[in-house]
């Protein structure tokens, strides 16, 4: 039986970067907020950051439509990536592989 590794992640996208690669790849740094009250019951307002990896025709798509600061939706999957830091030094992350992205519209301010 399979195991359901599968998210939604809503946020603005905070930055992009095409991959030198031989198939089209693209990253991207999506910014997520949350508010809530504490225990003293003042408002705070929670961020996180997450990296999003897009492969193939999806980031072509995505390549065209990546403007910072848009809302997007991503739906995809949790993987673990090796790679090796700057001092050469082994290490592993947690990141999101895109299978869709729905980028919100664009809103136009009037000056």
């Amino acid at each position: 039986m399979n195991k359901l590794n599968s998210l939604i992640l809503e946020g603005n996208i905070a930055a992009f970067e095409k991959c030198p690669s031989d198939i089209p790849s693209l990253t991207m740094q999506i910014e997520t907020s949350r508010a809530y009250r504490n225990g003293k019951g003042e408002y705070e307002n929670e961020k996180q950051s997450f990296v999003v990896i897009v492969y193939g025709e999806l980031a072509e798509k995505a390549e065209t439509n990546c403007k910072l600061g848009r809302d997007v939706r991503v739906i995809g999957r949790l993987s673990t990536f090796k790679y090796k830091d700057t001092n050469g030094k082994q290490s592993k992350a947690i990141g999101i592989i895109a299978e869709n992205i729905d980028f919100k519209p664009l809103v136009v301010k009037n000056a």
